[in-house]
């Protein structure tokens, strides 16, 4: 699949190397600063660059991932960093109700199609007053200059996207 993995150096286009690469560990770097002492999941962790990003300021940090060549990849590369990972599905996680203080959603939203189901997996596992941080591309934003990406099932307009979280 098309899984942008900047640790690696993999990336699927020459464009991935520079811009995409920044604007993943940007959106990472952002997170570290609502963090710092929590307890944090970071959902669609892919090989866990942006995990073990997280497990540098956070109490604990927990990636999650469906695939498990991902996560095995996250364990061998990131096993200093403090960060647990985990395979597992979005919409039944595998901890107890109000186990995390921050969830992270970075660019994973617009690959899954039931977002009320996510957003109520997310809001169980949260503690109240629990903080999500979540990020996905502007529809109208992101395809004006290229073709929709396939692995993307529901890309948002930001109205859209702003009615779902409020």
């Amino acid at each position: 699949g098309g899984r942008v993995m900047p640790e690696l150096g993999r990336f699927d286009t020459a464009e991935q190397t520079g811009r995409i690469a920044y604007e993943h560990m940007h959106r990472y770097a952002l997170c570290r600063e609502y963090v710092a002492g929590k307890r944090v999941l970071d959902l669609a962790c892919g090989t866990g660059y942006g995990t073990a990003l997280l497990a540098g300021m956070a109490a604990r940090a927990d990636g999650i991932d469906i695939s498990a060549a991902a996560v095995k990849e996250a364990r061998r590369r990131h096993k200093s960093s403090g960060a647990r990972y985990h395979v597992g599905n979005c919409f039944d996680l595998p901890f107890e109700a109000a186990s995390f203080d921050v969830v992270v959603a970075n660019e994973m939203i617009e690959h899954v199609d039931d977002h009320d189901g996510l957003i109520a997996e997310v809001r169980r596992v949260l503690v109240p007053g629990g903080l999500f941080l979540v990020s996905t591309p502007n529809k109208s934003v992101y395809n004006r200059y290229k073709a929709p990406n396939a692995f993307h099932v529901s890309e948002m307009e930001l109205s859209e996207f702003r009615a779902l979280l409020g």
